[in-house]
């Protein structure tokens, strides 16, 4: 019962941090688009905020698959 609490937390967390990479590329984009409208520059903290979501969506990829892996390798060892 806890492996599965494990997982839900992890998909729960896993399924936040795409959502934050989901909106950050919409505010990404609508951003890009008023400030060309404007005939300004980005505004650098939309594009830190890209840069980080991508980086947490990463590591999210990364433990989910690594989540996947232990399970199966438990399952096998029974």
């Amino acid at each position: 019962m806890g492996r599965m609490k494990t997982m839900t937390v992890l998909y729960i967390i896993a399924g936040v941090i795409i959502l934050n990479l989901l909106l950050s590329v919409v505010f990404f984009i609508l951003e890009g688009k008023i400030a060309k409208q404007e005939g300004r520059k980005r505004d650098p903290k939309i594009t830190t905020w890209l840069c980080a979501s991508l980086v947490f969506f990463m590591i999210a990829v990364g433990l989910v698959v690594l989540l996947y892996l232990l399970v199966a390798a438990f399952m096998a060892s029974m």
